[in-house]
C-alpha cells in the first residue's frame, strides 16, 4: 500500500531498497538516499484480533517466524 500513498504526493517513505525498485516503476516513485543512518527494518505481521485464533493466522505466523531463524 505504501507505493500508492506516496506516488504522485509529496509524502516520503522509507521502505527495504529491493522492494522500492521493484516498485519505482510501476508507480513512478523516487528512490532518494536516506541523510542519515537507519537501523535495519523488522518484519511485523497486522492482523485482526477477532482472527488471533484462527490456525491459517497462526500458522502463516509461525511460517514466517521459522523461515526468519533460518535466515542468516
Amino acid at each position: 500500500m505504501i507505493p500508492m500513498l506516496v506516488a504522485d504526493s509529496n509524502r516520503i517513505a522509507i521502505a527495504q531498497e529491493r522492494l522500492a525498485r521493484r516498485l519505482a516503476d510501476r508507480f513512478s516513485l523516487r528512490i532518494l538516499d536516506l541523510p542519515l543512518v537507519v537501523p535495519p527494518l523488522g518484519i511485523d505481521v497486522l492482523f485482526n484480533p477477532r482472527l488471533a485464533g484462527d490456525s491459517a493466522t497462526l500458522w502463516l505466523v509461525e511460517a514466517i517466524r521459522a523461515e526468519l531463524r533460518a535466515t542468516p
